[in-house]
């Protein structure tokens, strides 16, 4: 390399134009020298030395031709990679190092960012609800200051398993978040929670007292896969948006699964309305009961007394068919009439309950099937001796002990506010096939017993002068074939409405 005194540097064939060594500030001896990054890289020219002993290379640096084809000029390059490769060539200048930047993990600034999740929005006239899509929430941030609703809470959402937060203002007011205890507060009433304590009556009756008359504004409900928020408006009208501002945001988007015209939402509240009045109505025309505990002893007593009846019944059958085989069909009504006859006759209390509305049944269907059975029972089995060893008698009385030991344990339970789901099901459930197939055995009995009848003459009468004909009670019998399948459809038509109110579809709720 060879440093002269003129106002350039030369080296390997270059040269570059420029104030001589210590007289250009920033520029010094080598060692200590330093060229300042803050002026632009001159540009570098070819040197007639080195032109002259490389006739063939041309002396430029790597770069671009023009579009006229005109000579070569320097490709742009960073100043600070320019005055490297300058130092590695000169070997005698030090350049400033590059500024070291630290190295930002994902998770750190991740930490920095702040996540929002996905949020969907519905209103009613009173109220704005709002679903966060976060799952495995515990313990959520919400608050309501200056009409801007806060929130942060730590969950699984769109970026992983991170804290999440958003603010929204509202279009507008909305109820502020109120302090229970500070409510309590002014009406001395101490609050002792630690991880939900319980509280004392006249604590809960407070409680009960804010709910009623809107101190709960803000309440939200955790489940596994979002948060629920319900808001309540200041004045109850349509809003024509969610937020103050214009433009939506982009983590907030319509909640379809709840969205409602503003038509419909006036609608829904005449409807919620009216219900509401309806059922204060129904309860002030409800007088107080003072014997509820007496009548669920008694309807628990009769339902226990009549299950364990039919159990007897539909257990001893089932065990002497397994053991006997066909041969327990004939003598089943000599074995099973007592615990029958007991059973049936006890169930004209039945009847007594539902024509003092002790229970809620119609009166109607229990009518018919209590003499329904009884006439089968009591007339066409027990009073023909021929009858009583058929094997249709088998099929009569286990199809009504099959049915009975379901129902009446259901009574049974509903009177201490007990509800298994699966007997539930059954009791709605069991009679589609057991039905119809009881009733079909009945119609059998009834028509082997005509000509029986027929032939002993029981039960006929002659009618009085001048008539004098002969009435037989097989006539009786046929007319009673025909109301037995008018009464089954009576009985099949109830039955098919409780199950449909029980497990129907419904409408869908959307408040």
């Amino acid at each position: 390399m060879v440093m002269t005194a003129s106002r350039s540097i030369t080296f390997r064939g270059y040269f570059l134009p420029g104030p001589a060594i210590g007289s250009a500030p920033g520029l010094r001896d080598a060692g200590s020298a330093y060229i300042p990054l803050t002026p632009p890289l001159p540009t570098l020219q070819p040197c007639p030395a080195a032109q002259a002993q490389n006739p063939g290379r041309r002396g430029w640096t790597r770069g671009s031709r023009s579009r006229r084809g005109g000579a070569r000029t320097p490709e742009p390059r960073c100043q600070f990679l320019q005055l490297r490769w300058l130092s590695s060539c000169c070997g005698g200048l030090d350049f400033p190092a590059a500024p070291a930047r630290p190295l930002r993990s994902p998770a750190a600034a991740m930490q920095n960012q702040v996540l929002t999740p996905h949020v969907y929005w519905a209103q009613r006239h009173r109220e704005v609800y709002l679903r966060v899509e976060l799952s495995d929430v515990q313990h959520p941030d919400i608050s309501i200051t200056e009409n801007v609703l806060h929130f942060k809470a730590h969950g699984h959402g769109a970026k992983g398993d991170n804290v999440y937060e958003f603010h929204l203002e509202f279009l507008e007011p909305v109820k502020p978040q109120d302090n229970p205890e500070g409510l309590m507060r002014e009406n001395n009433i101490h609050i002792q929670r630690k991880n939900c304590g319980s509280r004392n009556a006249e604590e809960k009756q407070l409680l009960d007292h804010m709910v009623r008359w809107g101190y709960d504004w803000l309440t939200h409900k955790l489940t596994q896969r979002q948060v629920n928020l319900t808001v309540q408006k200041k004045e109850n009208h349509w809003w024509e948006r969610l937020t103050k501002q214009e433009k939506r945001p982009l983590f907030l988007a319509p909640d379809f699964d709840r969205w409602l015209d503003e038509s419909d939402a006036e609608m829904e509240l005449k409807a919620k309305e009216e219900e509401r009045i309806n059922k204060i109505r129904m309860e002030s025309r409800v007088p107080n009961d003072s014997f509820a505990n007496l009548k669920r002893g008694y309807l628990f007593m009769y339902n226990l007394v009549q299950f364990l009846g039919f159990s007897w019944i539909f257990v001893n059958m089932t065990v002497r068919l397994f053991i006997l085989g066909k041969d327990s069909f004939y003598d089943t009504f000599h074995t099973m009439a007592d615990m029958m006859y007991f059973c049936q006759m006890l169930a004209v209390v039945e009847i007594i309950n539902a024509l003092l509305r002790v229970t809620r049944s119609p009166v109607i269907p229990t009518l018919i099937q209590f003499f329904g059975r009884n006439v089968i029972l009591f007339v066409v089995i027990g009073s023909l001796e021929e009858m009583q060893s058929k094997a249709v008698v088998f099929f009569v009385f286990y199809l009504w002990s099959a049915i009975e030991i379901f129902r009446y344990p259901f009574y049974m339970l509903a009177c201490i506010d007990i509800e298994w789901k699966l007997l539930t099901w059954i009791r709605y459930s069991i009679w589609i096939p057991l039905y119809p197939l009881g009733c079909l055995a009945e119609a059998i009995s009834v028509i082997q017993s005509i000509p029986v009848f027929s032939e002993t003459g029981k039960f006929s009468f002659m009618l009085p002068y001048p008539l004098n004909i002969t009435v037989k009670f097989s006539f009786f019998l046929q007319i009673y074939l025909i109301m037995l399948f008018l009464g089954l459809f009576v009985n099949f038509r109830h039955l098919y409405k409780q199950r449909r109110r029980r497990y129907g579809p419904r409408k869908r709720k959307t408040n």
